[in-house]
Formats: C-alpha cells, structure tokens, sequence
C-alpha cells in the first residue's frame, strides 16, 4: 500500500497524528489573522478619521493594528510553509 494510500485511509478512520493536528492548527491561525487583516484594512479606508491634532492616535492605533495583523498573517504563513515541508 502506498504512502498516500495510508494517509487517505488513516483520515477515513478518524486518526489524526500530532504532525496533521499542528498543520490544521496554523491553517486556521492564518485564517484568522489574513482575516483580521482584511478587516483592518476595511476598517482604514472607510472609517471617516478628522484630521485634527485629537485624532492622530485614533490614526495611529488602526495603523499600528494593521501592521501587526499582517506580521500575524505572514508568521502564521511561515510556520505553515514549514511543517508541511518539514513535516
């Protein structure tokens, strides 16, 4: 029987190793931060900010947001890459 064939009938069965459950875990890692981007993202362009001297920290605070939850979605990424390649 081959590799895949074993793969296929193992999941038919309902075992899934620690390698399968770490890989199932960063996809939806990296779903939910691209999609904590995407609404970060929203959230900036249509979000009416005044340009006044008491609003740059509210500019500040969404940009700094954005920034962190595409580091989020590209380090979740990358330790995807990596176990499927590795693993």
């Amino acid at each position: 029987m081959k590799l895949e064939e074993k793969a296929i009938q193992r999941l038919r069965k309902g075992l899934i190793g620690g390698r399968e459950f770490l890989i199932v875990l960063f996809i939806f890692l990296f779903l939910a931060s691209f999609g904590y981007w995407c609404y970060e993202l929203y959230y900036i362009h249509t979000h009416d900010f005044d340009l006044n001297a008491n609003n740059d920290t509210e500019i500040l605070e969404a940009a700094a947001h954005e920034v962190a939850a595409f580091q989020a979605c590209i380090l979740a990424f990358l330790f995807l890459a990596f176990l499927i390649y590795f693993l």
